[in-house]
């Protein structure tokens, strides 16, 4: 389908967690969604967005790009944490995606939004494939397999192939941009990638239970929330900026 690029309605901004949405949400003067999958209105750079959080999961991601979407957003913007797999990425670096392809090697999609993006914001950023695939990664060594098989590709998620076929389909601009919150050496505890509640929010409470069962995951838990936030800040910093360029492409056009 062909893309549609229009300045009428918002711009739509998906996450997949709460903990992805608030810091957005903050930034753009929104009042936090009360469930997953209900949108919010704020602005930032000036621009109405529509924000909203999906849950974990292709099906859930591309459920919430398209009520998006049908609700008049103009455009999309899918953000949120992923893993890092290439050599030297490291948390806190992000990831602008220029193509999202599935991992077994099914037919990658390429978001129309990201060669218009000029560097979105201060700190390490990187430009590339991206695998968007059904599962969360929590071993190294599987990074590392995966590293192989996809030598070009920079990272890993389970929303983004979703949230953009939805754009595709729709015909509406998109770009993907991550956090990274686990680099390529780091194992994170099996149990956080096993427990969700219905929505596909973690189970928090579990992951808990988890972990004060195996004290030993403690640390390694401790240190994921301290990158995890520290991504959620710079996806807020990401997305004001690249609704800043995009709105500033906007008025570049509506000038000639």
């Amino acid at each position: 389908m062909t893309t549609r690029f229009s300045t009428d309605g918002p711009i739509g901004i998906l996450t997949a967690i709460d903990d992805e949405l608030r810091p957005l949400a903050r930034r753009a003067g929104a009042r936090t969604p009360r469930t997953t999958g209900e949108a919010t209105t704020g602005a930032l750079a000036g621009v109405t967005v529509r924000l909203a959080a999906s849950g974990m999961g292709q099906e859930r991601s591309r459920a919430a790009a398209e009520a998006l979407l049908a609700g008049g957003a103009r455009a999309l913007i899918i953000t949120g944490y992923c893993a890092g797999i290439a050599p030297g990425l490291r948390p806190g670096d992000l990831i602008v995606a220029a193509e999202v392809r599935p991992p077994d090697g099914g037919a990658p999609i390429r978001p129309p939004l990201a060669p218009h993006l000029g560097p979105i914001a201060l700190g390490r950023e990187h430009r590339g494939p991206v695998l968007s695939g059904t599962s969360v990664v929590t071993l190294a060594a599987s990074k590392r397999a995966l590293a192989r098989s996809h030598p070009d590709a920079l990272a890993l998620d389970t929303e983004t192939l979703g949230a953009g076929l939805a754009a595709r389909a729709a015909g509406v601009p998109w770009c993907a941009v991550r956090a990274v919150t686990d680099g390529p050496g780091d194992t994170l505890p099996s149990f956080v990638a096993r427990f969700a509640l219905p929505n596909g929010q973690p189970d928090r409470a579990r992951i808990v239970a988890a972990a004060l069962t195996h004290p030993w995951s403690l640390p390694a838990l401790a240190a994921l929330g301290a990158r995890s936030a520290r991504a959620a800040d710079r996806i807020g910093v990401a997305a004001e900026a690249i609704v800043a360029s995009w709105a500033a492409t906007e008025s570049e056009r509506g000038h000639r």
